[in-house]
């Protein structure tokens, strides 16, 4: 698959939908920066990016500090990395991630070159070695490699690989599981394919057991209920009038979960990746967690690797499955964007292609025979490699 994408503008992209707030905030300002143009220039993206890093993400201890990001922008380098530095997905503790780091570093390397003919040809002698795969391989040449988008593409899928084996599940790639598809020439959308993981969790959580079938959406109000709401919250030890206050913020809260969850079935409505905490957080303060951006106490290294790209030992992370699952689940969104907007009569080919798991494939190390768990039988149907 072709794509002629932006990086910067990509990642930009995927820096909206960590917050819907700041996404508001930060389309105002790109309106503003776009009124002599069409799109935004790749400068003023990194103004951008610089400003909301600086003020959301890396929660600055003084105003200095901020003028430092915003006035050293054009030495900076937003890289793919740093992303997923931010998701707690880059550097990772432990053996088992020994090849994903790596992988992560040498296509930092690479696009801090400018991928350069040296660090291009130490990427891809890494894939061809990790993958055992060959010169000419699909996916995997050196021609292929030399493209930013594609190299994305490979770190996705890679990504992809960890979930179930850190999580000893049976292996299952999500790639092929929330990318379109038709199903009895009826659209599945990603934001379907991403609801039935938060219903599966939900319903997990609820009978405290992995179950075998992800729960029908009329049973969310039940899940939502037993769990989120807490099941230790006593609500006859309030007064009259602060239990009735309480209840119908539960019930405005759970009536919210419930719409947002029919739209991303409807494939209308995107989920934020703050929007994972209301499933999943007690709402003591409902307004505190609508508004809590996840990455505000990020600590400053993550500035330090911004403006120099070294890491140290301090800066490794346990891995986050939640966040992995959802920065697959954008991919496969911006992927479905992607051809309604230049390829619309591509759509059916997307549904049918199989180059996903073809690349999963070349990258998955577990092995069944380890497993633990298995996921749902839905998602076995769909992406359980055959």
């Amino acid at each position: 698959m072709d794509f002629i994408v932006d990086l910067t503008q990509f990642y930009f992209e995927i820096f909206l939908k960590f917050d819907k707030n700041i996404e508001k905030k930060l389309k105002k300002a790109m309106d503003k920066a776009s009124q002599t143009q069409d799109e935004p220039s790749t400068t003023q993206l990194k103004i951008l990016l610089a400003e909301a890093f600086s003020q959301k993400i890396l929660d600055p201890v003084s105003s200095s500090f901020i003028d430092a990001v915003t006035d050293n922008y054009k030495d900076m380098q937003f890289t793919f990395s740093h992303i997923l530095k931010n998701l707690a997905l880059y550097p990772l503790q432990g053996d088992h991630f020994k090849n994903w780091n790596r992988h992560v570093e040498l296509f930092d390397l690479a696009e801090r070159s400018h991928y350069s003919q040296k660090m291009v040809k130490q990427l891809h002698d890494f894939l061809l070695e990790f993958t055992s795969q060959k010169e000419d391989s699909p996916f995997f040449s050196l021609k292929e490699v030399q493209q930013p988008f594609h190299n994305i593409l490979l770190l996705i899928v890679h990504l992809d690989t960890l979930i179930s084996s850190s999580a000893h599940f049976e292996p299952l790639c999500f790639n092929h599981y929330f990318k379109y598809r038709l199903v009895k020439d009826k659209p599945y959308y990603p934001s379907r394919s991403f609801s039935d993981v938060l219903l599966f969790l939900l319903g997990s959580r609820f009978e405290k057991k992995f179950v075998q079938k992800i729960p029908d959406i009329t049973k969310l109000t039940e899940l939502i209920d037993a769990e989120t709401l807490g099941e230790g919250m006593e609500l006859n030890c309030l007064s009259e009038s602060a239990r009735q206050k309480k209840e119908q913020e539960n019930e405005n809260f759970t009536d919210g979960l419930r719409q947002q969850v029919k739209k991303m079935r409807e494939g209308k409505k995107f989920c934020y990746l703050t929007d994972i905490d209301q499933f999943f957080t007690v709402p003591f303060n409902l307004q505190n967690i609508i508004n809590h951006c996840l990455f505000e106490k990020t600590s400053l290294s993550n500035l330090n690797f911004l403006q120099t790209g070294q890491l140290t030992s301090i800066d490794e992370l346990k891995f986050n499955d939640m966040n992995a699952l959802w920065l697959i689940y954008f991919f496969q969104n911006y992927f479905y964007n992607y051809f309604v907007k230049h390829n619309p009569n591509g759509l059916v080919q997307l549904s049918s292609s199989l180059e996903f798991m073809t690349i999963w494939k070349t990258f998955n190390q577990s092995k069944t025979s380890e497993a633990i768990y298995q996921w749902p039988t839905e998602l076995q149907k769909i992406a359980k490699p055959s």
